[in-house]
C-alpha cells in the first residue's frame, strides 16, 4: 500500500486525500443511494496512514488520491473479516497458496438472544399521561415518525 504513487507527494496529500473521499460520500449522498460503506473508518485509515508514511514532494493527483481511496475501503472491509474472525464468526484456514473462509454461526447465541430480547421487553408499560400526549402531538408529524430504510445498494 506505501507503494501507490500517491504517497510520494507533500504534506498537501491529506487534505487532498480527504476532499477525495467526502466527494465519493457526497456522490453517494446525492444518488441516493447507501452502501453500507464506513466512511469514518475509510477516513481513519487514511488518516493513520499519512501519518505513517513518509511525505514526499509535489502535489496528490485525483487519479492517484482515488487510488488511494479504494485502498482505504479495501482495508475496511479487511478490518471488518478480521474483526468478525477474532470475535469466532469466521473460520479462516490455510490450503496451499490460498485461504479458505468459512462462516461459523452457532444457533445457540441466536437463541439467547432471542430469549434475553423477551425476558427483558417490559410487561406493565404505564399509558401515556395527558401532558405526554399534548407534548408528542406538539412535534412536527416528521419527527414522531422512524427513519427510513434505504434498500438501494452501491455495487
Amino acid at each position: 500500500m506505501p507503494d501507490l504513487p500517491g504517497w510520494q507527494s507533500g504534506p498537501e496529500r491529506l487534505l487532498t486525500l480527504l476532499q477525495r473521499a467526502t466527494r465519493l460520500r457526497a456522490m453517494e449522498i446525492a444518488q441516493g443511494l447507501d452502501a453500507d460503506v464506513p466512511w469514518e473508518s475509510v477516513l481513519a485509515w487514511i488518516i493513520t496512514w499519512h501519518h505513517e508514511i513518509p511525505v514526499g514532494e509535489g502535489p496528490c493527483g485525483d487519479e492517484e488520491a482515488m487510488d488511494i481511496c479504494v485502498a482505504a475501503l479495501e482495508a475496511t472491509r479487511l478490518d471488518n473479516l478480521h474483526g468478525t474472525t477474532r470475535a469466532g464468526g469466521y473460520e479462516v484456514r490455510r490450503r496451499g497458496d490460498a485461504f479458505r473462509v468459512r462462516h461459523r454461526w452457532n444457533p445457540s447465541v441466536e437463541a439467547a438472544d432471542a430469549f434475553l430480547e423477551h425476558a427483558t421487553h417490559p410487561a406493565d408499560v404505564p399509558e401515556l399521561t395527558p401532558a405526554e400526549s399534548t407534548w408528542i402531538q406538539s412535534r412536527p408529524r416528521a419527527a414522531r415518525e422512524l427513519p427510513r430504510q434505504r434498500s438501494s445498494r452501491l455495487p
